[in-house]
């Protein structure tokens, strides 16, 4: 396999994980919930990433709560599982990553921020 990240990989398409549900601050958000790293939200998101949630019904502003039922957070967190599978069943591809100087590990924000490009 050398040292190529194979086609297969499901972070290939590093925009369209992003803009799922609306946005870069939005989508980090929800990836550190995902990963068991909880942060108040309304501190963080800038405005128009914060109406945009709203808009798609990803975060309900009156509970102050995401909607974990959302179309969108749906398939950001499916996407999310499909990763985090792919790398555990394909152990190389962290090798790979690492040797690259690439973070590996799924389970970090860091790794999302780096291959999401938050």
């Amino acid at each position: 396999m050398g040292n190529r990240i194979p086609r297969s990989y499901p972070q290939r398409r590093k925009n369209e994980i992003r803009g799922v549900c609306g946005g870069a601050e939005v989508c980090r958000q929800l990836i550190l919930d995902h990963i068991g790293i909880v942060k108040p939200i309304e501190d963080t998101i800038e405005t128009y990433q914060f109406d945009r949630a709203h808009e798609l019904a990803v975060y309900d502003g009156e509970n102050k709560k995401w909607n974990y039922e959302a179309e969108e957070v749906i398939e950001l967190f499916s996407r999310l599982e499909k990763t985090i599978e792919y790398l555990s069943e394909n152990p190389t591809i962290g090798i790979i990553l690492k040797e690259r100087g690439e973070k590996s590990d799924p389970n970090t924000i860091k790794f999302w921020e780096e291959h999401v490009h938050l």
